[in-house]
């Protein structure tokens, strides 16, 4: 008797660790990425006091949507800070300030398209890029302030799409990476393999310096 409990024991034991191995294995990795230069400024600003409220975020919005028509900086900036203090969620107010700046970014883009005047046209480039700059450190926020893996992974694709467009194609391999390390998209692996084309380092070939002992790569 004592040796069939002691069996049954056994097997129970045998089953939890097979079930809690089995659990592992699917646990999502976390994406990684730090970005040296945003990420200063994430810890000098951007962990904000959270005041959850529905009415005040709506107010923020609106806000954000009036600051986006009228191509005004400085009135999105104070929108968007209120979006992440009165989001019920941090990560999600980071996400709609992001989306807000997207939204700066088109409408300078598009001012610009309309002007003849080749100075007016290039500073509209040039606050269209900032704009995306701001967009960028908003979705490097959301992706820093959540603890669910495919969150942050969501957050990193859009921000590897913006630094892409930045031209900031180093970064934009990096966080891509790091967000497919958690889950997949076709749509930025697709991207991701389209920067590493285009932008990445490979190896074209190895030659041998009669000077040196060891082979050397060049890169292209």
């Amino acid at each position: 008797m004592i040796r069939v409990l002691s069996v049954s024991y056994l097997l129970g034991a045998l089953l939890v660790c097979a079930d809690a191995l089995a659990q592992a294995r699917t646990v999502t990795p976390f994406p990684v990425y730090r970005h040296a230069e945003m990420e200063r400024r994430f810890q000098a600003e951007g962990k904000l006091p959270g005041e959850p409220s529905r009415s005040e975020e709506r107010a923020a919005l609106l806000r954000a949507g009036m600051a986006v028509r009228a191509r005004d900086a400085a009135g999105l900036t104070a929108a968007a800070r209120d979006l992440v203090v009165h989001a019920s969620e941090t990560t999600a107010g980071w996400n709609k300030a992001a989306a807000a700046w997207i939204g700066l970014s088109r409408s300078w883009r598009a001012y610009g398209d309309g002007r003849d005047n080749r100075r007016d046209r290039r500073n509209a480039r040039l606050m269209a890029r900032r704009a995306l700059r701001e967009a960028a450190y908003s979705l490097y926020a959301a992706d820093r302030s959540t603890s669910h893996p495919l969150h942050a992974g969501r957050s990193l694709i859009a921000f590897g799409t913006v630094q892409e467009t930045v031209e900031e194609h180093v970064s934009a391999e990096l966080a891509l990476s790091a967000a497919l390390s958690a889950m997949e998209d076709f749509g930025a692996r697709d991207r991701l393999e389209r920067v590493r084309e285009k932008h990445g380092f490979r190896i074209a070939g190895i030659r041998q310096d009669r000077d040196r002992g060891d082979p050397v790569s060049a890169w292209v």
